[in-house]
């Protein structure tokens, strides 16, 4: 196998003792500092193991403890700022829509151009996040994204690019808002009447004694379907109560709170005990 007479690490440790060797001689030791000529510069470069790529200057975005400080003869300095630790630029394009019919939101967007200095080998797959509001989604390293068993889809959708393992240099991300219009026409009514009226101690009818989903009937595009009926029943005070009586002199509210997938209504009807 290849010998490697050196590394990244040992190689800056070997500098550093053969300038620390050069200086013991060629400095005088008179207790003064040394005093940095105006033809050098001290400029914070961003510290890599790649031994064959130009300094680049440290960014705003680049960690502390990937700074180092190095001298350079004025005009020979570098001027690029190392782009390595920068946020990601965001994607274009993003779109959306609601599949009412399999329950998914699809979304698509414009690829980000690798970056210069890719960071894939440290911090992951470069790809895109995917959120709901702030809700996290989902990784992909494609260019779109299915978002399955949706039952509402209504909301903000925002994808940034980035690696997968890290955050530091997520994009800030591009958002899509989707307010889905349900094209079905529904209804739903009372097969009952809305209002009865009972005398003291008088025997109720079915469905006064025991209300319940069969009272109404919900309907799509003129078919009937299963709906969820909630159901309350309410005193002349307000006050919830599990069933009607005639024993005494009251007014009650029944209550059908109703919901079907995306629709919803609340349908209430009277029974009134007199004395």
């Amino acid at each position: 196998s290849e010998k490697y007479w050196s590394n990244p690490t040992s190689a800056l440790n070997n500098r550093k003792k053969l300038f620390s060797a050069v200086g013991n001689v060629v400095f005088k030791k008179n207790g003064q500092d040394f005093k940095v000529p105006n033809t050098v510069v001290k400029v914070g470069v961003e510290y890599t193991t790649d031994v064959n790529r130009e300094p680049k200057l440290a960014s705003q975005y680049t960690p502390t403890d990937k700074i180092i400080y190095e001298w350079f003869k004025k005009g020979t300095e570098p001027t690029e700022v190392s782009a390595a630790y920068q946020r990601l630029s965001d994607v274009t394009g993003l779109s959306g829509n609601y599949n009412d019919s399999d329950k998914t939101v699809r979304l698509s967007w414009n690829a980000i151009s690798t970056p210069e200095d890719d960071l894939s080998k440290s911090y992951g797959e470069l790809g895109y996040k995917i959120y709901k509001g702030s809700t996290f989604l989902g990784f992909t390293t494609a260019t779109t994204y299915t978002v399955n068993n949706v039952t509402d889809p209504d909301g903000t959708y925002r994808v940034s690019a980035g690696y997968k393992n890290v955050s530091t240099v997520d994009s800030p991300g591009i958002v899509y808002t989707i307010k889905y219009v349900d094209p079905a026409i529904y209804d739903s009514h009372l097969n009952v009447s809305d209002h009865r009226e009972y005398s003291l101690e008088e025997a109720l009818d079915a469905h006064d004694s025991n209300p319940s989903s069969s009272d109404v009937t919900v309907t799509k595009d003129g078919v009937e379907v299963n709906a969820t009926i909630s159901i309350s029943i309410k005193d002349t005070e307000g006050n919830n109560v599990a069933n009607i009586t005639t024993s005494e002199a009251m007014e009650y509210t029944i209550t059908y709170n109703i919901k079907y997938g995306r629709y919803s209504n609340t349908i209430t009807r009277k029974v009134i005990v007199k004395e």
